[in-house]
């Protein structure tokens, strides 16, 4: 994990900050990887996009049906079964 910490670091993606425990380190985006991360995100949500032009009125129908399941399951307030 102390390499890919260093690495984002050394890459300027995020910054350390002083953390409570001695243990931890705190990490913050620094405004180089704030863009790097919008930028990655604007690349998902376009590929998101640009499959679902591709499907049918049935299969959207389905993927809004699931993603309300999706939703209900991971709501706090869900219980099993």
């Amino acid at each position: 994990m102390s390499k890919l910490v260093q690495g984002l670091e050394e890459t300027g993606l995020v910054s350390r900050a002083a953390a409570v425990d001695r243990r931890s380190v705190m990490l913050r985006a620094t405004s180089h990887g704030r863009k790097v991360l919008a930028k990655a995100r604007d690349r998902r949500l376009d590929l998101f996009s640009r499959m679902l032009e591709k499907a049918t009125q049935e299969e959207l129908e389905t993927l809004e049906t699931a993603s309300a399941i999706i939703d209900r399951l991971l709501s706090p307030t869900s219980s099993p079964g």
